[in-house]
């Protein structure tokens, strides 16, 4: 039986020059979108990460809950800015490795 190697397969080819652009369309949309809006969904996005992550979190008082809600929200938002721009980084390292068909 013969090997089949997934680096020829050009339906992996398709499928991972597929989530480049739709990775690059979501992207897109989302800064195109008002500084409310994404202040409100990275918002909601924290509120639910720092009480996961924060041991107590529930005996604080309302106040140092929002403090540290919108303390730990630039570093919620500057991460997920990182995450999406290093999946994008591999998406296209990845597919430019099935169009040369070469591993380095």
């Amino acid at each position: 039986m013969q090997k089949v190697r997934l680096y020829s397969s050009p339906f992996a080819y398709r499928v991972v020059l597929l989530l480049c652009v739709a990775l690059c369309v979501f992207i897109f949309q989302m800064s195109a979108e008002p500084a409310t809006e994404s202040a409100d969904r990275s918002g909601g996005i924290t509120s639910v990460i720092v009480p996961l992550l924060v041991r107590d979190f529930n005996e604080l008082d309302e106040a140092a809950k929002e403090e540290l809600i919108s303390g730990a929200d630039h570093v919620v938002r500057k991460t997920a800015h990182f995450c999406a721009y290093a999946l994008m980084g591999l998406l296209f390292c990845a597919a430019s490795l099935w169009h040369s068909r070469t591993w380095v």
